[in-house]
């Protein structure tokens, strides 16, 4: 899934199934790359708080879902998908109300700070990481 998001700067341009309609969380059923986020946004909605799935897995997910995020920003038509993507670990009332919002948050906040923080993200990356989920 996360192929299908990074991989949309190799697609032309003016191709219309990459045509982003907004910066926010509401779907775009005809944008491959948007519907693909908030997909992905669903799963770890219900997979990060689960006390069924071991932390290391939660992590290699977690991991998987910033490096995706730093990539996007490193391209410069690919940054809105970014903020999409940014967008989703707010409140965003499309995947969980706003108590799960805040247990989901809660969790990767403790999954980044345990596995993250000392890791190879460079200091500023971390930093944001941190930012974007308070």
């Amino acid at each position: 899934m996360s192929a299908w998001i990074s991989e949309t700067d190799q697609v032309p341009e003016n191709q219309e199934n990459i045509d982003l309609e907004g910066i926010d969380t509401d779907f775009e059923n005809e944008n491959i790359p948007k519907s693909s986020i908030i997909a992905l946004s669903f799963c770890l909605a219900k997979i990060i708080p689960s006390e069924n799935i071991p932390d290391k897995f939660k992590s290699y997910l977690m991991d998987i879902v910033f490096r995706l995020y730093f990539k996007l920003r490193r391209i410069e038509r690919m940054e809105d998908y970014a903020k999409v993507l940014l967008l989703t670990f707010q409140n965003n009332p499309l995947i969980f109300s706003a108590p799960e919002n805040e247990k989901f948050r809660e969790r990767i906040s403790q999954i980044f700070e345990n596995d993250f923080r000392r890791s190879k993200y460079p200091r500023e990356q971390l930093d944001e990481i941190r930012a974007m989920l308070k």
